[in-house]
């Protein structure tokens, strides 16, 4: 049985769609960090490292929140951040993309890096008493969107 963790966090997951191409992007490098926040001050202290993954071939992944967990665990009043390393992912559909409708430059990602930083603490708790993060990423050459999934 794993430890519970203070901030009561029990999983995080994303998912990343391209936009452009109607399908799920597979093998973006994500990182999740998180940081603890002091609300009083209203200042965020630096990162910690939780986990590193991969997008599959869904365009899915899900975090290990103690792989690399340290003091994140005994931390009760964090942020998490989920960077999604799309210059790749981007430079490899390297669109010209007439099919979709998109003029992008070949070689360049205009969105190397996007950066997700949430809350835990905004939100509810499910009906069966978990706090699961699900966040998608909807992934375009030019625009990116995200949203608290399910």
């Amino acid at each position: 049985m794993s430890e519970q963790r203070k901030d009561g966090v029990d999983g995080i997951s994303c998912h990343i769609l391209d936009t452009c191409l109607g399908r799920p992007a597979s093998g973006v490098a994500c990182v999740l960090r998180c940081q603890q926040q002091q609300r009083l001050a209203g200042t965020v202290n630096g990162s910690h490292e939780i986990s590193r993954a991969t997008t599959n071939a869904d365009g899915r992944c899900v975090f290990n929140l103690h792989e690399n967990d340290g003091a994140a665990k005994d931390r009760g009043d964090v942020l998490y951040t989920i960077d999604f390393y799309t210059a790749e992912y981007l430079r490899g559909i390297g669109t010209t993309s007439s099919e979709a409708g998109a003029q992008v430059k070949t070689g360049r990602a205009f969105w190397p890096l996007i950066s997700v930083t949430f809350d835990p603490s905004a939100a509810d708790r499910k009906t069966d008493g978990t706090l699961k993060f699900h966040i998608p990423l909807l992934l375009g050459p030019y625009s990116y969107s995200t949203y608290r999934g399910s």
